[in-house]
């Protein structure tokens, strides 16, 4: 077996892993929200966090910490990833629509597309790309270049 070969097929498995972790993910996230409650709740603070990147590039998010009243009328404090999954950190204050599981509250997610479904979507897109990239692709490009080129001479 080539080196080539090794490759793609490492590349490959690692694109059929995230199509799998995409499917466990979805199931996941579907039985959540078949028990979850849609809910709106406040933005009672910001934590701001500041990291450095892998350049000494400093980056700093805030991570919403959301409150709100659970069934049982007590008062449920969470808070929540960075910028909230849904692309932009909300203000103190705000009221934002969010899915929990109120027999977990670690789940808890904001109620948009990313916010739901982000690693599904990404994992597919990611493993269909691995798939695509070393499964023969690059090797239909190159040889559709060379006809193209053949053509010319």
């Amino acid at each position: 077996m080539s080196g080539y070969q090794v490759f793609k097929a490492i590349f490959i498995t690692i694109g059929v892993s995230m199509i799998i972790f995409c499917i466990y993910y979805t199931y996941s996230q579907f039985s959540m929200l078949a028990r979850s409650e849609r809910i709106t709740a406040t933005v009672v603070d910001i934590h701001w966090v500041t990291t450095t990147d892998k350049n000494g590039k400093t980056i700093t998010y805030g991570v919403a910490v959301y409150e709100w009243l659970d069934p049982g009328g007590s008062g449920v404090i969470f808070r929540g990833m960075s910028r909230g999954g849904g692309g932009s950190t909300p203000q103190v204050g705000d009221r934002v629509a969010i899915i929990y599981d109120p027999a977990d509250s670690r789940y808890v997610y904001e109620d948009t597309l990313m916010g739901i479904w982000g690693p599904s979507i990404m994992s597919i897109f990611t493993g269909l790309g691995f798939i695509m990239l070393f499964s023969g692709f690059p090797e239909f490009v190159v040889d559709a270049i060379r006809r193209t080129r053949i053509g010319k001479d």
